[in-house]
């Protein structure tokens, strides 16, 4: 699914969550200094930091640095930080940014800059924690961008990676989500403002990049890094687990000695090597059996909704019960997830062929 930068930057960026949604509070389009929204920020981080291994009491020695909404870049400047340096590329983030910053005189405290960390180069060795949450996947090149932050943490420094999984089952039926609604013919504000209200702002992110963990445990192993934590990374030895494997992982990495990074192998996380969660070719007919009979279905479906005659309407009423797989995911009923997505598919088919006459 194509979306222009341009309008991606408008939208997205004012409405998106942010930080791997780290919140679900009720205010959370509201002021970017939320007392409220703020403290759950600066629970999370405190919690992060604890994990770890980081002494709170190191934050008033530390430089670092965030990326996204704003709001982790405020709580950590109340949690002691020296200096916080922020990035974004919204323009929308980084404008509500200054304002809280110049309002309450923080500019030897907290900067904020619109930035692609693609496309520019950020200071080497000056940071004492890059802190990069829910965000990576979102790069144009998460290699290119992912190589750039590690660069730019200091020797004794640490990162934190928190990245969306690949071979879950809510990457797939957001794949398939982001698949199927990229046939409505609608403009990308109504779009976007519907999906965000009906399902996430993952549904209209320009680039969700889904990798293998052990594809970014060797990434930032042959950056030098060493792993010191990990969370989520259980079921080990398999790529695709749709019972048992947890949408995203986090893994904290400590700079211990210098590397020339240009060395580093940025096509293990290059956009070509993404997985498409509806490439067939990923799933094995003896482990795969139900995943791959709902691909069939989904194609069939979706061969169907290319006609003109078929009203557009009925890809947002699929799109809502599709979406229950993730609104209501529950392990015990993880075995009937694929039964219940085949169910829909095929049905919607049946009815569609009966009153619209297509065979």
């Amino acid at each position: 699914m194509e979306i222009k930068m341009k309008e991606m930057l408008e939208i997205y960026g004012k409405y998106s969550m942010g930080g791997g949604l780290l919140t679900k509070h009720a205010n959370l389009f509201s002021n970017i200094d939320d007392q409220e929204i703020i403290e759950e920020y600066k629970t999370t981080i405190k919690r992060d930091l604890e994990r770890a291994g980081i002494n709170i009491n190191e934050l008033k020695n530390f430089k670092v640095l965030d990326v996204g909404t704003g709001r982790q870049a405020i709580a950590f400047h109340f949690l002691g930080a020296k200096k916080v340096c922020h990035y974004d590329i919204s323009p929308y983030q980084v404008e509500n940014l200054k304002r809280f910053i110049e309002l309450n005189s923080l500019q030897s405290k907290i900067t904020t800059d619109c930035a692609d960390l693609v496309n520019i180069q950020l200071p080497k060795n000056s940071f004492n924690l890059v802190y990069l949450h829910g965000n990576v996947h979102h790069f144009s090149h998460t290699g290119i961008g992912l190589k750039n932050c590690l660069s730019a943490v200091k020797k004794g420094g640490y990162l934190w990676l928190h990245f969306y999984r690949s071979g879950t089952i809510k990457h797939f039926v957001i794949y398939l989500l982001r698949d199927l609604i990229s046939l409505l013919n609608v403009d990308h504000r109504e779009y976007f403002i519907n999906s965000i209200i009906l399902f996430s702002d993952n549904l209209f992110a320009s680039y969700i990049h889904l990798y293998t963990p052990k594809s970014y445990i060797a990434f930032v192993q042959d950056c030098n890094f060493e792993i010191i934590f990990s969370s989520k990374l259980d079921p080990l030895g398999t790529d695709v687990d749709h019972k048992y494997a947890y949408e995203s992982v986090i893994l904290v990495c400590k700079k211990n000695s210098e590397k020339d990074l240009n060395k580093c192998n940025i096509d293990i996380l290059s956009p070509e090597k993404s997985i498409n969660q509806l490439n067939t070719e990923i799933y094995s007919a003896n482990n795969h059996k139900e995943i791959l009979q709902t691909i069939y279905a989904y194609n069939s479906l979706k061969a169907i909704l290319y006609a003109d005659s078929i009203p557009k309407s009925f890809i947002m009423t699929i799109a809502f019960k599709v979406l229950r797989i993730i609104r209501d995911y529950d392990i015990n009923e993880s075995e009937n997830n694929h039964k219940y997505l085949q169910q829909i598919f095929n049905n919607s088919i049946e009815i569609i062929e009966k009153e619209f006459k297509i065979t």
